[in-house]
């Protein structure tokens, strides 16, 4: 089933055909070898977790697995098991980051890592940094469209070597890398139709480690897969040069008025105020506009929480200062824990449902005011 980060989970009908290609996919992307072994840390009831045993499963692999993602456990276990590869969402290496302050971890060898793969959400640049002065290991960044299919797309161990190294080329590391063998992918309009360099676009991709389609619901299949391309939601912009890089979901794209706002934008400014830790933003009904934009927030860990009118005001104030005035927030809405997936992906079904309430009882509230 999907994560349902948006809406409602979808049963995703996966084939043994699609397992061995999404292996092969990993396989391109980890740059495998006949004697590498794995560190499992993903949960298995979820696809991230399947496909990362899959693949040493699939190629006879030696594979170390772990309850949990606890950074301290794992580098005890590198150090005793000795695995080569594995895969890690952001999150997972901020926490690997953080434990090696322990001097205990310092001194831990683990020289026997080679390779991470990682996925799932934005890695902020510091995080990604810091984690590659720390292990002494090649990255790659793997994408695609997560339940529905396979590593697409790769920024791969060259890709960072390069980036890292050249302030020139450091915006690749913002990518999602470039299409892998065995895919392929385009970029259209509302239309469905190709869109040019640079301009931005539905991302659609053929293959065949995508699904079908999803169990017992043929009009979600029959929109997942138009005009034989499978439609991943996600809007993107592609160089010159084939790389791709993430713009938003496409059920992230707010118009408001006659402007369009992309949620992800917003949210990366939101993210740079000292007062907010993790922002989500969506669009909420509008009687004037159509849709406005609203965030929700969460502190950041030690801050105390929101004391009201004046942190939103400041916040708000922030983000002024940085976009243009119809990309700001006209409600920022904090709460002491934004809602999150069971692999700690942000559930934007659940947050988009919080400020929807919120708005109906600040109508309500406003509706019993004297005129």
């Amino acid at each position: 089933f999907t994560s349902g980060t948006t809406g409602e989970p979808k049963g995703a009908t996966i084939s043994s055909r699609n397992e061995i290609v999404f292996s092969h996919s990993m396989a391109w992307a980890a740059e495998s070898r006949h004697d590498d072994s794995a560190i499992i840390v993903l949960p298995m009831f979820h696809k991230g977790g399947q496909f990362s045993i899959m693949h040493p499963a699939y190629f006879g692999l030696a594979t170390v697995i772990l309850a949990n993602a606890e950074p301290n456990a794992m580098l005890a276990a590198i150090e005793q098991h000795r695995p080569t590869f594995g895969v890690l969402v952001p999150t997972i290496m901020k926490m690997m980051a953080d434990a090696m302050a322990s001097p205990d971890n310092r001194r831990r060898d683990l020289s026997s890592l080679r390779h991470f793969m990682y996925g799932s959400n934005p890695i902020p640049m510091p995080v990604l940094r810091r984690f590659s002065e720390l292990f002494s290991c090649t990255l790659s960044q793997i994408g695609g469209i997560g339940t529905e299919g396979g590593v697409a797309l790769v920024l791969s161990r060259l890709d960072h070597q390069q980036a890292l190294a050249d302030p020139a080329l450091e915006l690749r590391l913002t990518s999602c890398g470039r299409v892998q063998p065995g895919f392929e992918m385009m970029l259209v309009d509302d239309e469905d139709q190709p869109v040019g360099v640079g301009e931005r676009g539905e991302m659609v991709f053929r293959g065949d480690a995508f699904v079908s389609g999803y169990w017992r619901r043929p009009e979600a299949s029959a929109r997942l897969w138009r005009g034989g391309w499978l439609h991943s939601g996600d809007i993107g912009r592609m160089d010159a040069d084939g790389f791709v890089y993430y713009v938003d979901r496409k059920a992230g794209r707010i118009k408001t008025g006659a402007e369009t706002v992309y949620a992800r934008e917003v949210e990366a400014i939101l993210r740079e105020s000292p007062l907010v830790g993790e922002a989500v933003v969506v669009g909420v009904p509008d009687e004037t506009w159509g849709e406005a934009v609203w965030a929700c927030a969460e502190r950041p860990s030690g801050l105390a929480p929101a004391t009201g009118e004046d942190d939103e005001a400041q916040v708000r104030l922030f983000v002024r200062k940085r976009l243009a005035g119809f990309k700001v927030p006209k409600r920022v809405v904090f709460v002491e824990q934004l809602p999150r997936t069971a692999l700690g992906k942000l559930a934007l079904g659940e947050v988009r449902s919080l400020l929807l309430k919120q708005q109906q009882r600040e109508l309500a509230s406003a509706s019993l005011q004297p005129s």
